[in-house]
Parts: C-alpha cells; sequence; structure tokens
C-alpha cells in the first residue's frame, strides 16, 4: 500500500477539520447562551420574589397608614375637645354657645378629615395592588421573552 496523499484526500481532510472545528465553536456558543438564559433565569426568579414582596408591603401600607391616620385623629379630636370643655368652664354663659358650636365644627372637620383618610387609604391599596399586578406582569413577560 503506498502512504501517498491524494490531493482530493487531503482538501476533505481539511473541510472536515474546518466543519468540525466550526461544530465545536457553535457548541461552545450553544453551551455559553445556555449558561447566560440559567443566570438570566434566576436573577427574573429573585426580581420575581423581591416584587412579590415589595407588592406586599405597598398592599399593607394603606392600612397601616388608614389605622396611624385614624389613631392620630381620634387623639387629635380628643385633646380638642378635652381642651374647648376646659375653655368652656372657664368661660360661663355668654361664651358657652359660641364654644359649643366650635366644638361640633371640629368634631365635624375630625369626621371629614377621617372619611378622607379612608378615601386615601382605599386609593392607595388599589394603587399598589395594580403596581403588584404590573410587576407581575412584566416579571411574566420578562420570563417568557428569555424562556421562549
Amino acid at each position: 500500500m503506498s502512504q501517498e496523499r491524494h490531493p482530493n484526500r487531503s482538501k476533505l481532510d481539511f473541510l472536515y477539520h474546518e466543519v468540525l472545528g466550526e461544530v465545536a465553536d457553535l457548541t461552545q456558543r450553544i453551551e455559553g447562551v445556555n449558561a447566560r438564559q440559567a443566570d438570566t433565569v434566576g436573577d427574573l426568579v429573585k426580581l420575581a420574589a423581591r416584587l412579590e414582596t415589595v407588592s406586599q408591603s405597598l398592599t399593607s401600607l394603606p392600612t397601616e397608614l388608614g389605622l396611624q391616620v385614624q389613631q392620630s385623629l381620634q387623639a387629635g379630636s380628643q385633646r380638642l375637645q378635652d381642651e374647648l370643655q376646659h375653655r368652656l368652664h372657664q368661660t360661663l354663659a355668654p361664651t358657652h354657645t359660641r364654644l359649643q358650636s366650635l366644638a361640633h365644627d371640629s368634631a365635624q372637620y375630625a369626621r371629614i378629615a377621617h372619611q378622607s383618610a379612608r378615601h386615601i387609604a382605599l386609593v392607595a391599596i388599589i394603587a399598589g395592588g395594580a403596581a403588584g399586578a404590573l410587576g407581575g406582569l412584566l416579571a411574566g413577560m420578562a420570563l417568557a421573552r428569555y424562556l421562549g
């Protein structure tokens, strides 16, 4: 058998080596993309967990805020009523009706402020829910984009 190489055979060997080199390069690139995709999915899962935590805190914030406003208004209203009663006893009959009117007006303003605080709390709950839903939607879209 002769050891001579046929020129067509060496070209074929060269093409095999080229193709195998390209396949190896593509395989490395695919493995790199898969690794980055796994990292991205992990980051998106962490982001979704953070968004859920933020959404829960935003959901509870309006309730807590409403309770604090309500307590503050009640305490302020009570102090105001106590002060007005004290002043009323100090001033006798002519100013008695005027102070009663002021106390009534103050109580009415406190009720209005309390109702406003409840409305604000409701709006904040709705906004927090919308923000949570939007965050979940965005996280889902991001996951779908990277997984799809």
